[in-house]
């Protein structure tokens, strides 16, 4: 369970896109590639020769099996196998199985020897390392140094008291510092430590959990005799920063309960632990209150949903009954969302909560102190100095709190090398776009460009992150903290000033590259190496291409310089997963990088295909997508797939023929937010999509505007693709909700799915479909306007559509429970 109806968030204005429909005069007809000849045993079957040869054999590698033929043709011969190092060749591959009306293909040839012992898998491309990012000159330096003196020295902020410390990480130079291992008050900055702390030791899928439980079962009659309780486990969630209203979570639990056959309960309700219901982000944490409030508003939902109940009672313990029966549970969001409140608009008792619940976690203590304690020992681990730190809430509040500039910039530098850290640094305010700093900084050095926290107190002010820097391409960090402060506007703005100093052309060298596009990061079906091809880059004199096995930490000592536009991906092991990138690179910097692309090193040709057809992210209006660079959403597609092997390319790659539809079992194609400013699916598209459904295949398709665009275009193709092929009509262009169900076929048992990752991608408008020509509903939106989410159809070809994208289900475990069951369906 979990999620809300359409959530908001109000801090930064609101980007309003208006709606158009495009009409022409001619009607476009869709045509369709015939595949196949009339043979009457078989209307369309798909298949082709196999891929690359995969180990096997006395060290060497054993050629692969051929693919099965299109109907009433021959299979492919497999190819021969071959000894890259020595050793005994592997044995050919047999002959692919004939489509219906043909027989199977010859067997490859036997492998060639070349003696010696051992052989070792293909090797791939040779590359260089990446070379060292461009410095800045000592004397430019010398000269932003002095211009901080100058602003330090000015007004109102020379009598203040600083800790400062600005570096640029990838020379590991230190630009600028000024006591930079003095402790002072932090303010607000406070919150970083407790958010990195939460997602460092919880995990970044960290769910709050409320579990309710009973004094008895519920009775054949629908009693429970004795109590109801409510125990939860520090869930802040249950407010409008998250929901429309904050009662969502609790009226959905009612109908839970109300489902399972309550309606009576002879006791009180008592609700336990700790919570905050509503909370108010400049606030300190009262856990009592919020209790109180979750009480009342508990039996409140009880009883609007007909479950008599008696009064609402509370007890601070976060224990379990000790004979109580569990009914149903509550799962929050998950923590990569649930934080973004935290440190994008500063919410003091979400921080003070969470710093609880980390206590909690890890010492079985729900108290500040506890909290604090876990903090400090978890930045010893990461070798962090911990001399002068003093934590007593999670929030900031405390004037007692002691940070310096060095544990900022530390933990920035720490967290910037872990898995969690991209999450992490997703929750942070932007310069111009969003949060506390949504009207500073707004100059084109900046806007968009500074990620990072402020803190406010009186006497305080602080300011620290990380600029993503227009003219290097890389990152420089920032820990600047201010006490003694008289005037916090001069202050605020001394430490604008000091950014934005840092934020010029620092090199005066040219312009870099731009970013080049990713086209396709392909499988070689021999179990060591993968091919990776891009577009060329304006400006480049070499690209980098970086390797991840989550597509979550990227190392640059690992990233690999080359010279062209392809690259044949060596050293992997068998059945490895690996997400790529690239960037392009040249005497002023390095561009952006692409989106991100994940394939696995089979031994055998990928069975599954996802297609990005996601352009409008890189065209994406503030506060989504800032900087304008690449995405990794189709990332995310990969990762839910946990056995098959997969390719990922751009759609460009399918229009231009260059990956045939026709060699995959299944073919998954997302479009995020997708629109008709740049179609979902092009008439080129849709002929390829057509013909190979035609054949027998399988498509899983995603996104939030298909049915908009496909319906208002003015094109009479568009609709017949989306009826005909796509079996859905398109009935209202926004659910008005996150939260959607399972309600039938392969999702029937699938409980609540949010899809609401502010910090990611903002689904505006998910699409109400409905099932036609054979189709049935799936998913149905809970909250908002309700109606269909998801269909899916089998008939000729197998299919599942979502009207929201795929990408955005906020919990990992549940996108990979949801791709697995559409998998089970297109793979049978």
């Amino acid at each position: 369970m979990g999620h809300g109806m359409k959530m908001r968030y109000t801090e930064y204005p609101m980007i309003t896109v208006s709606r158009m429909s495009f009409l022409t005069l001619g009607l476009v007809a869709l045509m369709v590639a015939a595949c196949g000849d009339d043979d009457d045993s078989s209307s369309w079957s798909w298949g082709d020769a196999g891929g690359s040869p995969s180990a096997g054999g006395t060290g060497g590698w054993a050629g692969s099996a051929g693919g099965a033929g299109i109907a009433g043709e021959a299979g492919a011969s497999g190819e021969a196998g071959s000894s890259p190092q020595g050793g005994s060749g592997g044995s050919g591959g047999s002959g692919g199985s004939g489509g219906a009306g043909a027989t199977g293909g010859s067997s490859g040839s036997g492998g060639t020897s070349q003696g010696g012992s051992g052989g070792s898998p293909p090797a791939g491309d040779p590359f260089e390392p990446p070379p060292s990012p461009p410095s800045i000159p000592t004397a430019k330096r010398e000269s932003i140094a002095n211009s901080v003196d100058t602003i330090l020295a000015s007004g109102t902020v020379a009598s203040a008291s600083h800790s400062i410390l600005i570096v640029d990480p990838d020379t590991n130079t230190t630009l600028f510092e000024r006591n930079p291992n003095t402790v002072l008050k932090p303010a607000s900055n406070t919150k970083l430590f407790t958010s990195a702390t939460a997602f460092g030791q919880l995990g970044q899928d960290h769910r709050f959990a409320s579990g309710i439980y009973a004094d008895a079962p519920i009775s054949p009659t629908g009693t429970v005799s004795g109590k109801l309780y409510l125990v939860g486990q520090h869930d802040f969630t249950w407010s409008t920063f998250f929901y429309d209203d904050p009662r969502f979570a609790l009226d959905r639990i009612a109908a839970d309960l109300y489902a399972l056959g309550l309606r009576t309960v002879t006791g009180n309700v008592e609700v336990r632990g700790e919570f905050v219901y509503d909370g108010y982000q400049f606030d300190a944490y009262d856990p009592a209150a919020h209790r109180t409030t979750v009480a009342n508003r508990f039996r409140s939902a009880l009883i609007a949903k007909g479950i008599s109940v008696g009064s609402a009672t509370t007890n601070s313990s976060m224990a379990v009954p000790a004979s109580g029966t569990l009914l149903t549970e509550w799962h929050a969001l998950p923590l990569s969302v649930a934080a973004s409140p935290i440190n994008r608009t500063s919410h003091n008792e979400f921080a003070d909560i969470l710093l609880r619940h980390v206590g909690w976690m890890q010492n079985s203590t729900s108290s500040y102190d506890s909290g604090a304690n876990v903090v400090l020992s978890w930045l010893l681990t990461l070798g962090m100095d911990t001399s002068g730190i003093a934590m007593h809430d999670g929030s900031g509040l405390s004037h007692d709190n002691r940070f310096s500039a060095q544990h900022v910039v530390s933990l920035l530098q720490t967290m910037a090398k872990r898995p969690e850290g991209q999450a992490w640094e997703r929750t942070f305010s932007v310069a111009g776009v969003r949060g506390t700093l949504s009207s500073r900084m707004t100059g084109a050095d900046t806007v968009g460009r500074f990620f990072g926290k402020t803190g406010t107190l009186n006497g305080v002010i602080a300011t620290s992150g990380y600029l993503d820097h227009r003219h290097l391409g890389r990152r420089l960090l920032f820990g600047m903290l201010m006490n003694n402060v008289a005037n916090q506007t001069n202050a605020r703005t001394a430490h604008d000033k000091i950014i934005q100093a840092y934020a010029a052309d620092l090199l005066s060298t040219g312009s870099r590259p731009s970013a080049p596009e990713l086209e396709s990061v392909t499988n070689d079906g021999n179990g060591a190496t993968v091919t990776i091809r891009w577009t060329p880059a304006t400006g480049a004199s070499g690209y980098l291409v970086w390797s991840s096995a989550d597509a979550m930490l990227w190392k640059r000592e690992l990233a690999r310089r080359v010279t062209g536009t392809s690259h044949v991906f060596g050293g992997l092991t068998p059945n490895e997963r690996v997400y790529i990138r690239v960037s392009a690179f040249n005497d002023s910097g390095e561009s952006d990088p692409s989106d991100v692309y994940g394939t696995k090193a089979t031994k055998t040709a990928s069975t599954i295909l996802i297609v990005d057809g996601n352009d409008r992210w890189q065209r994406q209006p503030a506060p989504e997508n800032t900087t304008g660079g690449g995405h990794d959403f189709v990332a995310l597609v990969a990762e839910a797939i946990e056995t098959q092997g997969y390719d990922t390319v751009t759609h460009e790659a399918v229009i231009q023929g260059q990956v045939p539809l026709k060699n995959y079992g299944a073919v998954l194609w997302h479009l995020g937010e997708e629109g008709s400013e740049h179609r979902t699916f092009e008439l080129a598209e849709q002929q390829a999509i057509t013909a190979y459904l035609q054949q027998g295949g399988s498509l899983f398709v995603s996104g939030a505007e298909i049915g908009y665009d496909l319906m208002t275009s003015g094109i009479a193709a568009d609709q017949t693709f989306l009826q005909e092929v796509l079996r859905a009509q398109y009935l209202a262009d926004d659910a008005e909700t996150f939260v959607v169900k399972g309600s039938g076929g392969i999702l029937q048992n699938v409980g609540r799915l949010g899809f609401y990752t502010p910090d990611r991608m903002v689904v505006s408008y998910p699409d109400q479909i409905a099932p036609t020509g054979g189709s049935k509903a799936i998913l149905s939106y809970d909250g908002g306007l309700g109606g269909t989410a998801g269909i899916q159809y089998e008939g000729a070809y197998r299919l599942v559509y979502f009207g929201f994208p795929f990408e955005s289900i906020d919990a990992r475990e549940e996108r990979r429970a949801v791709m697995s069951r559409v998998l089970g369906f297109l793979l049978p």
